[in-house]
């Protein structure tokens, strides 16, 4: 972990997660207090997808997909 990992999400958040490549995800049980957590430090979140990680591989969801649009002209970041 860095210390810019660590800038934007708490050593605790970022323990939890389940590192694959350069992305993180973490278990359903933990998503409400990473998304609550993000938004308490100002983080802007594009999407994100469903995967169940096996011994053997990933399994990806893809049509379970969680993707923002483009900023709104009047759109707040914190929106």
């Amino acid at each position: 972990m860095t210390e810019t990992e660590e800038k934007y999400l708490p050593t605790k958040i970022l323990q939890k997660a389940i590192l694959s490549g350069e992305e993180y995800g973490w278990k359903r049980t933990d998503f409400r207090e990473v998304i609550d957590k993000a938004v308490e430090v100002g983080l802007g979140i594009i999407g994100g997808q469903v995967q169940y990680k096996f011994a053997d591989g990933t399994c990806e969801l893809y049509w379970h997909k969680y993707d923002t649009t483009g900023r709104k002209s009047r759109e707040s970041w914190y929106d």
